[in-house]
C-alpha cells in the first residue's frame, strides 16, 4: 500500500493510461497500467481537486492533507462490506488481480511485473488458478495434441504375447511432430 500513499500527481500519466510507481517494490521503479474505468475515475477524482504540483501527493482529502494507511484500509473494507464481501483489503485485491488475470489467460511473468515483484514465486502464491481454468486449458491443450495426432488399427500381433487374430482398437500415431508448446 506505500506504493499508493507514495504516489505523485506527475505520477500519473492520463493520456497514456498508466502509473510510474518510483521506488516500489524491491526499490524499483515500473509503470501499472490502467483500465479505462480507472482512467475515467481518476479523471473525476481530479475534477474534484485543485491543480497541484507534480511533486504534490496524487490522493489527498479535501483538506489538501494526504490520505493515510489507515483512512485507505477502511475506506477499501467499507466499500467491501457494501458491496457483501467482508474482509476486503487491498492485499486481498492485489490476490484477486493477480488471480483474475491468470485466469484469463495472462502469462504468470507479465503478472509478476505489474506486482513488481522480483520472485516468480511470490507471483505464484499470490495466483490461484481456478478449476474451470484448468480444465479449460487442459481440453484446450488436448484439442492441439489430438490435431496433431490421429487415430490407427494395429494388428494385435504386433503387440508380444498376443495372438495372431486380433486386434488392438485403435493406438497414437502421429501425424506430424509435436510442438513444444504443448
Amino acid at each position: 500500500m506505500s506504493e499508493l500513499l507514495d504516489l505523485q500527481r506527475g505520477d500519473l500519466d492520463v493520456s497514456g493510461a498508466r502509473l510510474r510507481i518510483t521506488d516500489g517494490k524491491g526499490r524499483r521503479d515500473r509503470i501499472v497500467y490502467l483500465s479505462p474505468t480507472a482512467v475515467h475515475a481518476l479523471e473525476r477524482y481530479l475534477t474534484g481537486h485543485p491543480p497541484q504540483p507534480p511533486s504534490a501527493p496524487l490522493f489527498v482529502h479535501p483538506s489538501g492533507h494526504p490520505v493515510s494507511y489507515y483512512w485507505v484500509q477502511e475506506r477499501v473494507r467499507t466499500w467491501g462490506e457494501q458491496a457483501g464481501v467482508s474482509g476486503v483489503s487491498p492485499h486481498r485485491l492485489r490476490h484477486t488481480l493477480a488471480t483474475r488475470l491468470l485466469n484469463l489467460g495472462v502469462p504468470v511473468t507479465t503478472i509478476q511485473k505489474l506486482l513488481g515483484h522480483n520472485d516468480l514465486r511470490t507471483t505464484q502464491r499470490y495466483a490461484q488458478v481456478a478449476d474451470p481454468t484448468a480444465e479449460q486449458d487442459y481440453r484446450q491443450a488436448m484439442a492441439r495434441a489430438e490435431h496433431a495426432l490421429s487415430l490407427a488399427p494395429l494388428p494385435l500381433s504386433a503387440v508380444p504375447g498376443a495372438g495372431q487374430a486380433e486386434t488392438v482398437p485403435t493406438i497414437l500415431v502421429v501425424k506430424e511432430p509435436l510442438d513444444n508448446s504443448l
